[in-house]
Parts: C-alpha cells; structure tokens; sequence
C-alpha cells in the first residue's frame, strides 16, 4: 500500500519485464508542466508520443533499448508512466493491465419545478431546480416567479461549496499562468523560475500548486472563479 508518505518520500516508478525490474526516477515539474502543455494544445497524439515517452522515462529508455527490450513493451511502460504523472495512479494501473477507465455514472435527471394548482400537496422541489440560486421548496408560480414557500438562500447550489469534481482543467490553469507565478511568490515565497521548476520533482509541485487552488483568496482561484462567472472574462474583482 502506497501513502501520501511513501508517495512524498519517494514519487518514482518501477516497471517489471521479465525478471528485470526498471525504475522511472521522477519527473521534474518542468517536464510534466511540458507535457501538460502539449497535451491541452492537442499535440499529444500518436505522431509526438514516442517523445513523449522518451521524455518522462529519462535515463530508463536507454536502459531498456540497450537490454533489447522490444519497442512496444517500452511504449506500454511509457504510457503507464504518462498516465501516472499526467492523470493519477489509478489510471495508470488501468493502463499497465490494459483496461479502460470505467465510466462515470449518469446524472441523476431532475424533475422541473412544481407548478402552483399542479402539486395541491406543496411537494418539496430540491435546491437548483429553477436555477442555481434557487433554495429549493414548494411549488413555483411562473407568473411570479417565486414559489409558494422557500427554503433559506443558504441552501442554494450557488451559496454551497464547491466539490473536489469542480478543481481547474489544465486549459484553464495555463491560461491564467501569471496568478499562479505571483501566488507561488507571495504565498509560498517561491520564484516559479524554469531552473526551479526543472530541479524539483513533479510530485512536491504539484502538492504546492494544490495549497494555492485550494485557497479561495489566492490569486489563481479568484481569477478562475471570476472567469467562469463572465464566461472567460480574465478581471478579479
């Protein structure tokens, strides 16, 4: 069993193929940040994965072509590796045993709101069903639109934090790179400089990046929320 300790102490990979087991030192932030980068331009396809390959394995490629290790095995231990690095380790597993990811499971489809005449016992409407900012309640009276009784904003969806589901995609981040070099210079104190970024392991970024989205009053999470709220305006206010 693999932890966040075990994850901090030692964020490597090792690969076995028959009976030689092959180690991926970690990746430099600089190197999956790259990676990240191509794949949100759409450039990580068939025709740049070889590179791509070549790049998170490191040293580990030329270990295993001098061992004669056969071309797709390298590539399957590759992608294994990019999946790791750039979507999670449960995915990675999926790939190594060649299983596809499972799919999410369906939204659960709401019922529109109740109509005033319509629902004689005031049966209850959940928050969200008239838009976000709707509490949830009785039945509504489009002519007014108010319901017959309501339940405190606070119940909301809009009012309500946000789940772990709505963390920023890479296209977003990338697009918003400026706050998250002045968080990571005055929140952490650190300079996101290439040679920095170069000389730390993926995994010790990404925890930092992780401190900087998860706090609402930084720079980064205000500028993405303001985004979303303007459909891509790029002002905090």
């Amino acid at each position: 069993m693999v932890d966040q300790f075990d994850e901090w102490l030692d964020s490597g990979l090792t690969f076995p193929y028959r009976g030689v087991e092959y180690r991926v030192e970690p990746p430099s932030a600089l190197t999956v940040l790259t990676l990240h980068r191509t794949r949100t331009d759409g450039h990580l396809n068939d025709g740049v994965e070889r590179d791509a390959v070549q790049r998170i394995l490191g040293a580990t490629w030329d270990a295993m072509v001098a061992d004669g290790v056969p071309a797709t095995a390298v590539l399957h231990i590759g992608r294994t590796a990019l999946t790791h690095y750039l979507d999670s380790a449960e995915s990675a597993r999926l790939t190594w045993k060649f299983e596809s990811t499972p799919e999410k499971p369906a939204a659960e489809k709401r019922d529109g709101p109740s109509i005033k005449g319509v629902d004689p016992d005031d049966s209850v409407d959940p928050p969200g069903t008239i838009n976000e900012y709707d509490p949830g309640g009785g039945p509504y009276i489009p002519d007014m639109g108010i319901r017959v009784w309501a339940y405190p904003m606070e119940y909301a969806p809009a009012f309500q934090k946000r789940p772990d589901t709505d963390a920023p995609t890479w296209t977003e981040l990338f697009e918003v790179w400026d706050a998250v070099d002045i968080d990571f210079q005055t929140l952490l104190r650190i300079d996101l400089a290439p040679t920095w970024l170069e000389s730390v392991p993926w995994q010790r970024f990404s925890v930092r990046l992780a401190v900087i989205l998860g706090d609402q009053s930084s720079l980064t999470r205000r500028l993405l929320t303001a985004r979303k709220a303007v459909n891509g305006g790029n002002s905090v206010r």
